[in-house]
């Protein structure tokens, strides 16, 4: 699969609202392990993760 520009930005944003800073890290690797044992994508993780934290998805 190629990514375009656009998967980019989505990616990068994705990440920017699931681990917003270098302390949130731990909290990321956890909510991102858990995800992977549910079987989602990539992508699904980092939303699974942001609705973890509570954030307003995008």
């Amino acid at each position: 699969m190629t990514n375009t520009p656009a998967m980019t930005i989505d990616r990068n944003e994705l990440f920017k609202l699931a681990c917003p800073t270098q302390e949130d890290t731990p909290f990321f690797n956890h909510c991102m392990r858990l995800a992977k044992s549910r079987g989602l994508s990539w992508e699904e993780a980092l939303e699974y993760t942001i609705e973890m934290r509570g954030t307003d998805r995008i």
